[in-house]
């Protein structure tokens, strides 16, 4: 009789845990899907010192863009994070890094060549590095899309966080300098960035094409993605 008993207390028990492993599993589900939060690009590097260091906030429709570029003796960086609006995404064009490192405007047009890629894992997750070259200077772009957007049928992502750094005496950074410089790169809660002026900041990055894609309901009928 206690078999039964326990049988039958089994079998009551597996249709709630089987109803609390499927909840689990669709929360581990979303967050990977969720806006990541906070939103805010930050950086430090022993290479710069802060006065070494500008903000640029810049004026896009759909979104935003924060720059943060540095500059002290051979060493030069920038840094841009791109984040869509809610209802915008990444436009498909930029899910390449060669062609997002052309957007800024000083390797817009230089001869490029290019080297040895990998990736760091840091806390906004898997950045991937590629070493590139032009002239004198010995430099490695960074790039990393992610945060998923919940209104896009493809998943596609919301945000970017992209740039290059540069050592015009031509020293090649090494695999520990690459590390330290992107665990450098951090979205934080600070609101600082509510004091910095959007502004025209082409003369620093210019794309061709435009950056994100919008989900519009023109005609009442079914949504649509469009280019803006």
């Amino acid at each position: 009789m206690r078999e039964n008993n326990i049988d039958a207390a089994h079998r009551v028990r597996s249709p709630v845990a089987v109803v609390a492993l499927g909840l689990v599993a669709l929360l581990l589900t979303s967050c990977q899907f969720a806006p990541q939060f906070p939103q805010n690009l930050e950086f430090s590097s022993p290479l710069f010192k802060a006065n070494d260091v500008t903000r640029r906030a810049g004026k896009v429709g759909f979104g935003r863009l924060q720059f943060i570029t540095a500059q002290h003796g051979q060493h030069r960086a920038a840094i841009v994070f791109v984040n869509a609006d809610d209802f915008s995404v990444i436009s498909d064009h930029y899910h390449q890094s060669r062609i997002f490192l052309r957007t800024w405007k000083e390797l817009s047009e230089a001869n490029l060549k290019f080297g040895d890629e990998g990736f760091v894992e840091t806390s906004i997750g898997k950045i991937s590095y590629e070493h590139f070259s032009y002239a004198t200077n010995q430099c490695f772009q960074f790039y990393s899309v992610f945060d998923r957007s919940l209104s896009d049928d493809l998943s596609r992502e919301r945000s970017i966080i992209a740039g290059y750094y540069c050592d015009d005496s031509g020293v090649h950074a090494n695999t520990g300098q690459i590390s330290d410089f992107l665990h450098g790169i951090r979205l934080s809660t600070s609101d600082s960035w509510n004091f910095v002026p959007r502004q025209d900041t082409s003369d620093l990055f210019a794309p061709k094409r435009r950056l994100f894609e919008l989900r519009i309901n023109p005609t009442g009928g079914p949504y649509v993605w469009t280019r803006y």
